[in-house]
């Protein structure tokens, strides 16, 4: 493992996947989002990802916005012509990402990326990595293996994510990675470099 190697966190405000990797003892890993980091780590960029993808790094991570890739807005595509412009930005934006590096992960919920890109390498589910609730998640991979699980555990939450209430930190609940799922792109992925 290169515990130099430049890693970029892309559309990550929690924190959970870069300190994932930094507890390995990798000292080049951000993250970028609009938002602060949660966190308030020196290791977080904020701003535009576009921009940082032109810089050079040895692995990507993106966790994209999926406001306009996910199945569940669908409905509101139909029709729209707004709409579907935004996705079609949403998309070039995935490809741009999935381009930036040698090694690249992109996570997404089922929707337009496997219908108008390609199909995902796999879907993961947060009950595969200790956490015992659904969220049927694509993965996206360029040069990296497919995760193993590493905690199957029952669902004992079933709908958690889904079914939060409406309010300003709905989309933040709803888009945190489980620490055992950025645990696993950690430790399973860092072989890579």
């Amino acid at each position: 493992m290169n515990l130099e190697a430049e890693i970029l966190i892309a559309c990550e405000e929690s924190g959970e996947v870069r300190r994932a990797f930094t507890r390995l003892g990798f000292v080049n890993v951000w993250s970028c989002d609009l938002q602060p980091a949660r966190d308030g780590s020196d290791m977080h960029l904020i701003g535009d990802v576009s921009e940082i993808l032109k810089e050079e790094w040895d692995m990507i991570i993106g966790f994209p916005p999926c406001t306009y890739l996910c199945a569940s807005g669908a409905r509101w595509r139909v029709g729209n012509p707004e709409r579907q412009e935004k996705t079609a930005v949403a998309i070039e934006f995935v490809k741009a990402i999935h381009n930036a590096a040698p090694l690249v992960a992109i996570e997404n919920p089922v929707g337009r990326l496997s219908t108008t890109w390609r199909k995902p390498d796999q879907y993961v589910q947060p009950w595969m990595f200790g956490h015992g609730y659904t969220k049927k998640t694509g993965l996206w991979l360029k040069g990296l293996p497919l995760l193993q699980p590493t905690d199957i555990v029952p669902v004992t939450m079933p709908g958690h994510i889904h079914r939060q209430s409406p309010g300003p930190e709905r989309a933040r609940i709803r888009s945190l990675t489980p620490t055992g799922l950025a645990n696993a792109m950690a430790q399973q992925w860092s072989k890579a470099l």
